[in-house]
């Protein structure tokens, strides 16, 4: 089966529920607070292992309780983490979330060890990419780190999909390095250049991407579903399945787990795109990050009761 390198963060979140979130200048007083397991990369590799796929993590820990549990967990769901690596300069990283009444959410990120994880680093552990065929990113690692490991994928020949979040550019050529490029509507603005508040301009923001020479770009939409746009402009539309969202902390994180591993199992990227909007769907009704990603049946499930 295809191996999944997973580049990115491990984080402790701490969720923090209120009934609204705080205006500028404003105390407010939470309802509950929580701790999860969490991290961009950590929870992207943890959604691909549930769901089906074989996810390596590749990371850095601070050498503390935080880290020990982060890898305890990721051992359990069956990821690989023979490639993280103990930062004993810095403490593991933490992410402090407000969720609202209605799910929505704001974060706030300490990178600590994960800013740890540098070119030395990746050039001790090259073996990895020997081994992998697909290689995720996203952004709560150093730009520079992301920009190299980009290349070093190229070369080696392993399928590179980003996840641009939180959003920033990288050097223009890379982007046809990219094989998958998988944006929320923020997301696709800001790298875009052009306001999607209208589907014609989402879809002209995708084309943007695409002439940087991004093999596929997949949108995802939020309530509107999600779109994808390969190199020959045509442009495929998966619906929503409607739910009310109580945390969406992990959506995000959940979709792009969903959708590699379907798609590394061989599934199209429509079928695939359907498979991710149910575990998203699933993930927003659970508070948390981690704790919400569902496993396999359950996705399997959801999609079955909705064809009914």
């Amino acid at each position: 089966m295809n191996q999944v390198l997973v580049v990115g963060s491990l984080n402790m979140d701490t969720v923090i529920t209120v009934e609204n979130l705080p205006k500028d200048g404003e105390t407010i007083i939470a309802k509950d607070v929580s701790r999860f397991c969490g991290g961009k990369g950590s929870n992207q590799a943890i959604a691909i292992a549930r769901l089906g796929g074989n996810a390596i993590m590749f990371g850095k820990l601070g050498n503390d309780e935080n880290g020990r549990e982060l890898i305890t967990r990721l051992k359990k769901e069956g990821v690989t983490t023979e490639y993280i690596g103990i930062e004993e300069s810095a403490s593991t990283g933490s992410a402090f979330i407000n969720v609202d009444r209605r799910g929505t959410n704001t974060i706030v990120v300490d990178p600590g060890a994960n800013y740890s994880m540098d070119k030395k680093y990746i050039n001790e552990k090259s073996a990895v990419f020997s081994v992998a065929n697909y290689c995720l990113l996203q952004y709560e690692i150093p730009m520079e780190t992301v920009e190299f490991i980009i290349t070093k994928c190229y070369e080696e020949g392993v399928k590179v999909i980003v996840n641009p979040s939180p959003v920033a550019e990288i050097k223009e050529d890379l982007y046809k390095k990219i094989d998958i490029l998988i944006v929320n509507e923020t997301e696709l603005s800001e790298l875009s250049g052009m306001e999607v508040l209208e589907d014609v301009f989402i879809r002209k923001a995708m084309s943007v991407l695409i002439n940087k020479g991004v093999r596929c770009v997949i949108a995802t939409l939020g309530p509107k579903g999600s779109l994808y746009m390969d190199a020959n402009y045509k442009v495929e539309y998966q619906e929503a399945f409607k739910v009310d969202a109580i945390d969406t902390t992990a959506a995000g994180d959940t979709f792009t787990g969903a959708l590699i591993a379907s798609f590394v199992k061989g599934g199209d990227l429509k079928a695939s795109m359907r498979f991710a909007n149910a575990a998203g769907a699933i993930a927003v009704q659970t508070k948390g990050a981690q704790n919400s990603i569902p496993k396999y049946a359950d996705v399997e499930k959801f999609i079955a009761e909705r064809k009914k």
